[in-house]
């Protein structure tokens, strides 16, 4: 068997190819290394609310490597995979991207030069590297759907020329793909990401501290006491909650954390149907 095929057969029985192992639950210095990282990256996103940002791409940088962290951490690439610790591949994995986001953050204004030019040999190679480990975050936390489409995604985008007429296109290089979404502004590390790490993370924050101090069963309870006696009771008090704390928030993703830890239960248990 060829390198290239011991690797594929590798990552395959690290999980790299299948459904996600679920969640771990860490144990001893493995534990505490993610509580300390989590408190870390919530006080910085605490101060940049109140004081500013230091630097876009250190902020967009800064968050996405910590939401890479805390998911090869807590997220298993497959069900035989460590449950108490991470794998050695996690580390590395981990590893890497922390220096793929420093160089991100140290060559910046490099990399903004050269956009659209010849696309350098090292921005090919860490931008597959950032989209490949991206799609596996993915696949990690949310199942095989959303990098599935993301595969078809890449797929379209390098055998444009060969799709009928219609559905076409010219085509990208793969350094061409490699560098679009690394490091354009609509690519990983771009506007949305921006969007989630300036507005809807602090929010998802807040939703968390609320949940813990019980501040956010308050916005459920006031939901209840109106709703209670109406016929679908437990539904209009679901909506009426998200109305409240969406207010608040604008964020649908903080809106989950704080109520629908309550409603979305309390629903099941009604018999309502999940969809």
């Amino acid at each position: 068997m060829s390198i290239f095929g011991k690797a594929v057969r590798y990552l395959q029985e690290e999980g790299l190819f299948g459904e996600g192992g679920g969640k771990r639950k860490l144990e001893g210095g493995f534990d505490t290394f993610l509580k300390i990282f989590c408190v870390a990256y919530s006080l910085y996103f605490l101060y940049t609310t109140f004081f500013g940002l230091v630097s876009q791409e250190t902020h967009v940088g800064f968050y996405f490597l910590g939401t890479f962290v805390i998911s090869f951490s807590l997220y298993k690439a497959r069900p035989k995979s460590p449950r108490g610790r991470m794998s050695v591949l996690d580390i590395l994995f981990i590893l890497g991207m922390t220096a793929v986001i420093i160089y991100y953050i140290v060559e910046y204004p490099k990399l903004a030069d050269r956009m659209g030019s010849k696309t350098q040999t090292i921005d090919a190679v860490l931008g597959w590297f950032i989209i490949l480990l991206s799609l596996e975050m993915a696949r990690r936390t949310v199942g095989n759907v959303i990098p599935g489409i993301g595969l078809v995604l890449l797929i379209y985008a390098y055998f444009g020329p060969y799709f009928p007429l219609g559905l076409g296109h010219s085509g990208f290089s793969l350094p061409r793909i490699a560098e679009s979404l690394f490091l354009s502004g609509d690519g990983i590390l771009g506007t949305m990401t921006n969007i989630f790490a300036s507005y809807i993370l602090i929010f998802v924050i807040l939703g968390a501290f609320m949940e813990v101090s019980g501040c956010g069963k308050a916005f459920v309870d006031l939901a209840y006491a109106i709703t209670g006696k109406v016929t679908g009771g437990p539904a209009l008090a679901s909506v009426i909650t998200s109305a409240l704390f969406g207010t608040v928030s604008g964020s649908a993703v903080a809106n989950v954390v704080v109520d629908g830890v309550y409603t979305i239960p309390l629903m099941k248990r009604m018999g309502y149907p999940s969809y």
